[in-house]
């Protein structure tokens, strides 16, 4: 998963990829022409299932919570300066 600062649908947007689908910082996938054309499997919520995240860094803040807000995750490895400042932003 990764932040990017992207141009979607002539907006300048910051938004997270998780296997080229690409998501607002809300967790939402964005209606756009980039996700018509993915070709990988359509990423739905499994709570019964494990489905953890690693990622770490200030850098991926953004992407880190846009992701854990999609509820695609449900679990994360990260590093405690990273959790923290999950925690406390």
């Amino acid at each position: 998963m990764k932040t990017t600062n992207t141009n979607v649908n002539n907006t300048r947007l910051n938004v997270l990829h998780i296997i080229s689908w690409i998501f607002n910082e809300e967790g939402a996938l964005i209606s756009c022409d980039i996700n018509e054309r993915v070709t990988s499997f359509k990423l739905k919520a499994t709570p019964e299932k494990p489905v953890v995240g690693v990622a770490s860094g200030d850098n991926k803040l953004h992407a880190i919570r846009g992701a854990l807000r999609s509820k695609l995750l449900n679990g994360l490895i990260t590093t405690e300066r990273t959790a923290s400042a999950l925690l406390t932003s």
